[in-house]
C-alpha cells in the first residue's frame, strides 16, 4: 500500500507500507498494523491520540522480520513529540525490535522496563475500555468521600469554637 494521502492508525495492512512525503499517519488508539515491509515518510498527527495515552504508544506494529527504514518528517530516532501534556521520544526499533513507539520522556526506567514486557494492543484496550464504559469515574468519588470526611468534623469544629454541643462555662452571645 502507497499512503499519498492519510491513514489512521487500527487499520491492518496485509502486504508492505509506504507513506509518500505528501502522506500522513493519523495515530489513534490503537496502532497501524503492517504485515510487509514498511517504508515511512511524510507527517504523523498524534491529535487524535486521546488527552492521556499512557507512558507508551505504539504508532506502527511492525509484524515482518525486516527494520522499518525511513522516518516521519522531522522526527528522527529520539525524536520529541508533545500529546496533550506530556512529551515523547520517537523510536523506529521500539517493541519487538522494529515498531514505531511513543515513549514518555518522564517514564522511570521500571515503568519503561514493565511496559516493554506488556503487549500494547491489551493495554490500548484496556484503556480504551475503562474511558468508554464510564467505570473510571469511581476511584475520584472515593477520593472525595474520604477527604470530605476529612474536612468536615475541621470545618463542625471551627464553627462551634471547638465544643461540641450546649455545655455551660462558657461564654454565649447575648
Amino acid at each position: 500500500m502507497r499512503n499519498e494521502g492519510v491513514v489512521a492508525g487500527g487499520l491492518t495492512v496485509s502486504g508492505d507500507y509506504t507513506q509518500a512525503p505528501e502522506g500522513g499517519l493519523v495515530l489513534r488508539d490503537r496502532p497501524l498494523r503492517v504485515l510487509g515491509e514498511v517504508r515511512l515518510a511524510g507527517a504523523l498527527d498524534p491529535a487524535a491520540a486521546g488527552s492521556a495515552p499512557g507512558p507508551r504508544v505504539t504508532v506502527l506494529e511492525h509484524a515482518g522480520t525486516a527494520p522499518v527504514t525511513g522516518a516521519f518528517a522531522g522526527l528522527k530516532e529520539g525524536g520529541e513529540v508533545k500529546l496533550a501534556d506530556t512529551v515523547y521520544r520517537i523510536s523506529y526499533r521500539g517493541g519487538d525490535g522494529n515498531d514505531v513507539v511513543l515513549t514518555a520522556a518522564t517514564a522511570s526506567p521500571a515503568a519503561k522496563a514493565a511496559d516493554r514486557a506488556s503487549s500494547d494492543a491489551v493495554t490500548t484496550e484496556a484503556r480504551g475500555a475503562a474511558a468508554s464504559d464510564g467505570s473510571a469515574w469511581w476511584p475520584y468519588v472515593l477520593a472525595a468521600g474520604t477527604l470530605g470526611g476529612l474536612v468536615l468534623p475541621v470545618t463542625l469544629r471551627s464553627r462551634h469554637g471547638g465544643r461540641r454541643g450546649g455545655g455551660g462555662g462558657g461564654r454565649h452571645a447575648a
